[in-house]
């Protein structure tokens, strides 16, 4: 190229970006601008929910009404419901009579403050309205055996194996929970060797009732697996457990909380010095000296910080009675005013500040230069210290604020903006009929994951997600439809102890934050390695520009606002108008502690869990959910879709598989093992 025609594209580019940049700030000002208007119609909708929810209790008495409102509740149909679905492989004999007891002892009737803890697993639900209710007096209709079903060890004529246990579960799936009970239940299915869990759920247990599901599973809690270890030194930590989908798309702060916890510190101390030297409770030599105007004020300090203290501990709302009683426990009275004044302005007390006033200033202050600059001579490491921390500050201030800055952007672009023309696929535009059906591929063992890791020098996550981009391209080509560029996907990330934590494991959180991310599916269909360069590509393109998207979804401020500050009639209209542009959703689960990955899990009773398969259940136009389960020592994908699917869902979990192991004989990997479901 001339140097005239690199010139001219250099100026276009410097045009674009002076453009992008003014495109940018409008944005940001639009948002700046609406955002009264957005707060307003927030309050409006609030007000108007809280109107329709007092009609609601008073027309329908006898039923509990849900007062929440999320998106889940706002999609949800009688055809297409949110229900979670679990599957576990155990291995023994199940006892039936064993696992009822256990549900109904652990769960069931749990009672704490003389409560029980989970009273809606007992009431059927129902809706009135567009709102859902529970219905209080089908508890006494309640029959645990209609929700702990045995299932029927034949199946199209022949006996439930493992050659034919997909197409079971997937049967099993497809059929709705019934209507008149309580919408949860667990089905054992016994097998060769072992049986089978399958768990199914309303999603409103977890949401209203805190459910956990590994309460419902019966699991032993992770922390106890990990006390019966005997040897804590033989766990090897697990390098890879922070390479899931969400990695690296915000970088947390760490100047601005260890300057936080520096200065709260540092003020703890201050007060707890203040303390020591003016609060009579504390220090009893504090009434044997005058007052002060100081001490005076000092007193006064501590005690509207005590009365703030029990106020917030005591709920108590009478500010003037507390006040007045921690004031005449320190004696502090009018009294006690009038003699700090005069001890202040007596002639001795003047005299004596003058003079150390003067001796500080004139005689201390100047003999103390020379030591004081040794100091800062000596101190001259914790100053660069600090100047490196403040310095750190400033750049992580500014990164905050470049992505509150871009955030409108961000938001609008990846929730209103129409789809890319290449983007667009078959999966958008199927028509739904509202019932699942699921499949799952063969475990892939995670030393395979790491020896090609180590190869192509790239993440575990990237591996598992671009064979995931192939088993999608594979799909397009069987059913005979166009190729997109890629499949546009709702990435979520969901720690294992998340998934499976139980209701009072406050230490662990069932994770939050999604991407946007493409996948891409134009690569070579006989070239695994372009295609994993290309996934990397399309990864690193998603965490570096939707760091406020993230953030967004963690605070519930993408799609959970929108039944917030919408109707419900119109969240719906829009919810179902953005999942029929991301019509894939895709969840990693994977163990992000910090043992080793070959751990698993037990029943309370000692069984241990083979393996866990977990589906989130695609609602609205959300067509096909797609879940990348690590368990154990071995990852699979599981595929849940709609029935108008079925004939093909099958494909995506075998080729997952498949493309594995083209990716591991690629670079040189020829040592992938079968393994059985």
């Amino acid at each position: 190229m001339s140097t005239r025609g690199r010139n001219a594209l250099k100026e276009l580019e410097q045009n674009f970006s002076v453009l992008d940049s003014l495109y940018t700030l409008l944005i940001f000002v639009l948002f700046i601008t609406f955002m009264p208007c957005i707060v307003f119609l927030y309050f409006v909708v609030a007000t108007c929910r809280i109107a329709w929810l007092r009609f609601l209790e008073q027309r329908f008495p006898d039923l509990e009404f849900i007062r929440t409102t999320s998106v889940r509740t706002c999609v949800d149909t009688i055809r297409n419901q949110g229900i979670i679905t679990l599957l576990l492989q155990v291995k023994g004999e199940c006892i039936i009579d064993q696992l009822k007891a256990q549900i109904k002892n652990e769960i069931l009737d749990r009672v704490k403050d003389g409560r029980l803890v989970f009273p809606h697993l007992s009431m059927a639900l129902t809706s009135r309205y567009g709102r859902y209710a529970w219905i209080p007096k089908s508890g006494q209709y309640f029959n645990l055996d209609n929700h702990i079903v045995l299932a029927n060890p034949t199946f199209r004529g022949g006996p439930v194996t493992n050659s034919n246990i997909q197409e079971y579960i997937s049967d099993i799936v497809s059929k709705y929970l019934p209507a008149d009970i309580p919408p949860w239940q667990i089905t054992v299915i016994n097998c060769h060797d072992g049986f089978y869990l399958l768990i199914r759920l309303h999603h409103l247990y977890p949401s209203e009732d805190n459910l956990g599901l590994g309460d419902l599973l019966m699991l032993k809690p992770a922390t106890d697996m990990e006390e019966n270890y005997e040897d804590r030194s033989t766990m090897t930590f697990n390098p890879d457990s922070t390479q899931h989908l969400l990695a690296g798309t915000f970088k947390t702060p760490q100047a601005i909380p260890e300057v936080y916890e520096h200065v709260c510190e540092t003020l703890a101390n201050s007060w707890n010095e203040i303390v020591s030297l003016y609060d009579p409770l504390e220090n009893v030599l504090v009434n044997k000296k005058p007052p002060t105007l100081k001490s005076f004020f000092m007193l006064f300090l501590i005690i509207n910080v005590s009365v703030m203290k029990e106020l917030s501990r005591s709920n108590k709302s009478d500010i003037f009675r507390v006040f007045k009683i921690e004031a005449d426990r320190r004696g502090f009275t009018f009294g006690f005013l009038c003699r700090s004044i005069k001890t202040t302005l007596s002639p001795t007390i003047i005299i004596h500040s003058i003079i150390s006033w003067t001796w500080w200033f004139f005689i201390k202050f100047l003999l103390h230069i020379p030591v004081t600059i040794m100091h800062c001579i000596r101190d001259t490491p914790l100053y660069i210290y600090w100047l490196v921390l403040l310095l750190r500050i400033f750049h992580e201030i500014c990164y905050l604020g470049k992505i509150i800055y871009t955030a409108p952007r961000v938001l609008l672009e990846e929730i209103c903006f129409p789809e890319n023309p290449g983007n667009s696929h078959h999966l958008q535009t199927v028509s739904l009929c509202g019932r699942k059906v699921v499949c799952w591929s063969n475990p892939i063992p995670l030393h395979i994951i790491k020896k090609i890791r180590d190869v192509t020098n790239s993440a575990s996550c990237e591996i598992i997600l671009s064979a995931t981009a192939k088993a999608l391209q594979a799909y397009f080509t069987k059913v005979h439809m166009p190729i997109p560029e890629s499949v546009i996907t709702i990435a979520r990330f969901i720690p294992q102890e998340g998934l499976l934590k139980q209701s009072s494991s406050s230490s662990f959180h069932s994770g939050g934050g999604l991407l946007c991310l493409p996948l891409p599916t134009n690569s070579p269909i006989n070239d695994p390695v372009k295609c994993l360069q290309g996934l990397q590509c399309s990864l690193y393109q998603a965490r570096s520009h939707q760091a406020a998207l993230y953030l967004a979804s963690v605070y519930q401020l993408d799609y959970g606002l929108l039944p917030k500050v919408l109707p419900t009639v119109c969240a719906r209209l829009l919810l179902n108008m953005l999942s029929r542009r991301y019509a894939v959703t895709l969840t990693q689960v994977d163990n992000s502690s910090s043992f080793a990955e070959q751990q698993t899990r037990r029943l309370l009773w000692g069984q241990e869990v083979e393996n866990i398969m977990y589906w989130r259940p695609p609602q609205a136009n959300i067509s096909m959910s797609l879940t990348l389960m690590s368990y154990g020592d071995s990852v699979r994908l599981g595929v849940m879709t709609d029935a108008q699917l079925s004939n093909h869902h099958n494909g995506i979990a075998n080729d997952f598989c498949n493309y594995i192991n083209e990716l591991a004989v690629a670079v040189g990997i020829s040592e992938l093992q079968e393994r059985d479901h």
